[in-house]
């Protein structure tokens, strides 16, 4: 399985297996049950995959079929948040446990725990059976969605609509440092990222170069998302958690953590966005043109 395009096959042709490819990808995780953390995450990166497809090939798609399949696969997804949700949670305490060396901890990891063991509990054979039924139908349903005479110059226009969203909403996160605006910018980048994984056939030594960079960045601010959620979970519980342990001090340390992710994120996004929207564009169909000559 390849998450990309290939030089010798057609456009349509190659969103049809990429797209069979991730969701038998996410079946198959779904089916193992072994280890239902693993499953789920693995699951969910496979979705997100078909989603960034969405967006890549989006203005080759009649606009309400677009909605349509991608809300499918954001409802999927949201089936199989809880249990993910809850274990990023736990990591994050470990993650700062062992950045600051904290000794107090115990009590909040145990309730952590209790949650996601709840999570877990309600994450049932029934919840995933509904997900498998939904995946086995958007697979159906999705080679018909596909309209035949789509080409690279609709996929050039979607990777430029993510690449132009990724650029404004590193602005507005700077300019605003709101938690809720680096997720969005950080949603983004994934995409950017999945995008030149997906287009890497263009020009290979290049592309990989930038797939590496913005996957550094992306990872920056998945590690900044979870640290914002696990502040706001504190904030949340601030009157319980008084009483446990000492709720301010990492509270402080959360947030000094999340200042420094910020601080090394910004030069990453002022290299990748250093381009205007429709010269990476344009490059993007240089490329294409140059390896199909």
């Amino acid at each position: 399985m390849s998450y990309r395009f290939r030089l010798k096959e057609t456009i349509p042709s190659g969103i049809r297996r990429i797209a069979r490819e991730q969701i038998n990808a996410a079946l198959q995780v779904l089916s193992q049950g072994d280890d239902i953390n693993q499953s789920v995450h693995q699951a969910r990166k496979r979705i997100k995959c078909i989603r960034s497809l969405l967006h890549l090939i989006g203005p080759g798609l009649d606009p309400t079929v677009f909605k349509a399949e991608d809300r499918r696969y954001r409802n999927i997804a949201r089936h199989l948040s809880g249990a993910r949700d809850a274990q990023v949670l736990l990591e994050t305490l470990t993650g700062l446990k062992a950045r600051f060396e904290l000794t107090d901890t115990t009590v909040l990891h145990d309730w952590l725990r209790d949650q996601h063991q709840q999570a877990e509990r309600a994450l049932d054979r029934t919840t995933i059976g509904n997900v498998v039924d939904a995946l086995h139908e958007g697979k159906k349903g999705f080679s018909k969605v596909v309209p035949k005479q789509i080409g690279f110059l609709n996929m050039a226009e979607g990777a430029k609509a993510t690449y132009k969203c990724g650029r404004a909403a590193f602005l507005l996160a700077m300019r605003t440092q709101d938690g809720e605006h680096f997720h969005d910018w950080r949603k983004d980048a994934q995409r950017h990222w999945r995008h030149m994984q997906l287009l890497r056939f263009c020009w290979p030594e290049m592309i990989d170069m930038r797939a590496r960079y913005v996957h550094e960045l992306s990872q920056l601010l998945g590690d900044d998302h979870d640290l914002e959620v696990f502040g706001l979970m504190l904030e949340k519980n601030r009157a319980e958690f008084n009483k446990m342990f000492d709720h301010e001090a990492l509270l402080h340390n959360t947030r000094k953590t999340q200042k420094s992710l910020r601080k090394l994120s910004t030069p990453h996004a002022r290299r990748l966005y250093a381009q205007r929207p429709r010269d990476f564009q344009q490059g993007l169909m240089t490329f294409w043109n140059a390896s199909v000559e």
